[in-house]
């Protein structure tokens, strides 16, 4: 009873600290959200059982210092039990948010104006077909290029750390380079699909 009661303590103390890094990683140029399953033992449904619709809720914020040449994260932390729309876009009302939203493509989230997917989720089923059949030519293949994004993205972002290219050219060659890639990928995707049934795991 003690410690529960310094633990709740000092969580009421550093309330005003959250609040503050809240609203910081709502003024991000770019925000990333995800959610992941967390059991909490005295959160229960209906029927008396530990209620399996709470999640733990990732919000990172970066934005991009050009004097530093840095890019700043911030990792924010919630407890929400349920994804409806309502849920997830609670803060992005409350905090005005209106910049870009990277997210694993949940349907919630394909509303939203300057929503994009997450190219890690994009590809993750595509990785659980490699672990069954790691010589599945299709899936490997759109892995691979897919792949080239992050080594765009890493060749650009590293002359922009060193003072190389500014903002505008980094955004700019990134773009073009990686337009290439994402149209390669669509193809390949397009192509891949004539050769499966549909109710297969490649066909989905």
């Amino acid at each position: 009873q003690k410690l529960a009661s310094w633990v709740i303590t000092y969580y009421e103390q550093l309330l005003p600290f959250m609040g503050y890094f809240k609203k910081r990683v709502y003024r991000s140029a770019f925000l990333s959200k995800d959610e992941t399953n967390v059991s909490v033992l005295d959160v229960r449904g209906p029927t008396g059982k530990v209620s399996k619709s709470g999640f733990m809720y990732i919000t990172i914020g970066d934005s991009y210092d050009e004097q530093t040449r840095k890019t700043h994260s911030l990792v924010l932390l919630d407890y929400i039990q349920g994804r409806s729309r309502e849920v997830l876009f609670e803060d992005i009302g409350k905090y005005n948010y209106t910049s870009h939203l990277m997210t694993d493509g949940l349907k919630g989230y394909l509303s939203y104006d300057k929503h994009c997917v997450c190219w890690v989720h994009a590809v993750r089923q595509l990785k659980k077909i490699l672990k069954i059949n790691k010589h599945d030519v299709n899936a490997l293949r759109i892995v691979k290029e897919v792949a080239k994004l992050y080594d765009i993205d890493e060749q650009y972002r590293k002359m922009l750390r060193c003072g190389e290219i500014s903002t505008e050219q980094f955004l700019a060659a990134r773009k073009q380079e990686s337009e290439e890639v994402i149209d390669n990928v669509y193809a390949m995707a397009e192509d891949t699909r004539r050769q499966y049934s549909p109710k297969g795991a490649m066909g989905k």
